[in-house]
């Protein structure tokens, strides 16, 4: 029988630690009282909050992820961030739950799209390399390519990020731009073989 399994860790508390057998009104107090504190930026409040939600959250964000430890890492850390920016006075266990498992499942998806994105990105950069320079490994022509981009104009390093990071089409571009998309298409081309060039020279360099 198939299970909906984020539904289900959602609906279970950790490991156990079913809060069932405490009073349902005793336990809104607290989450009152508590998230009264955090708005007030009482640290105590923080370090509670911790030791509440912590472990609840990485398990129901490993769960989403699929298993993968550094992926739910990553969204709960930025989870932590975004509750902290955030964060606002609940009068229910069941609605701060459900607000907090929002933002870390909005962390995590995040962060998919994020990897999704950088994947293509590299694949691209790696696939100029042909002939007698040898590809270098991801995370060095990630750092390479990182250092020749911060020597382009800062509009040229915008509109990289747009047509590659952010996968926006050419012809979106073009029409913000107000040239065709020939033109575009063009500029695009002449950024790509600048930076192709500086990389070619920064690995012979190296080598």
């Amino acid at each position: 029988m198939h299970v909906a399994v984020s539904p289900l860790v959602e609906d279970l508390r950790a490991d156990g630690t079913v809060t069932g057998c405490v009073d349902a009104s005793d336990e809104d107090a607290a989450v009152a009282a508590l998230t009264r504190r955090l708005v007030a930026g009482e640290e105590a409040a923080w370090e509670e909050f911790h030791a509440r939600y912590f472990e609840r959250l990485r398990r129901y964000l490993f769960v989403l992820c699929r298993g993968d430890e550094q992926a739910a890492g990553e969204a709960l850390q930025a989870a932590f961030v975004r509750i902290a920016r955030h964060v606002r006075r609940f009068d229910r266990e069941e609605a701060l739950w459900g607000w907090l498992a929002v933002v870390a499942r909005s962390c995590a998806v995040d962060g998919a799209r994020g990897r999704s994105r950088y994947t293509a990105l590299m694949e691209c950069y790696a696939g100029w390399f042909r002939g007698p320079v040898a590809p270098p490994r991801e995370d060095a022509l990630a750092a390479l390519l990182a250092e020749c981009l911060e020597g382009l104009p800062p509009e040229d390093r915008a509109l990289l990020a747009a047509k590659y990071d952010e996968g926006e089409s050419t012809a979106a571009l073009a029409a913000r731009a107000g040239c065709s998309v020939k033109a575009l298409e063009s500029r695009l081309a002449r950024l790509r073989g600048r930076l192709k060039e500086q990389l070619r020279h920064r690995l012979r360099h190296e080598d």
